[in-house]
């Protein structure tokens, strides 16, 4: 079976939603096996760490403002052609 990778990014203040969009991304992507990668500040507690794995954005308290700044300087260190990408608290339906 296919893997992929789903890129989530979150902050403090949301990242209590990712337990149920986590479970909502592993019940309906059923064609693939879902790997996330969690984007944040803080590592969040979530009932279940199978296929998650958390990526601290940065070491200092997180800036509203600089958010884009962080994320893209992240992407900018992975090597890969596509990625799929969304946020903590926005599930894709398309």
């Amino acid at each position: 079976m296919d893997t992929i990778t789903i890129y989530l990014a979150t902050c403090d203040k949301t990242s209590h939603i990712l337990d149920a969009t986590i479970f909502l991304y592993k019940k309906f992507i059923n064609t693939m096996i879902p790997h996330f990668k969690i984007l944040g500040f803080t590592k969040p507690t979530l009932k279940n760490w199978e296929n998650v794995e958390f990526i601290s954005l940065s070491d200092k308290p997180q800036d509203v403002s600089q958010w884009s700044i962080y994320l893209c300087n992240y992407f900018k260190t992975i090597d890969e052609k596509n990625i799929f990408f969304a946020l903590d608290d926005f599930f894709p339906i398309d």
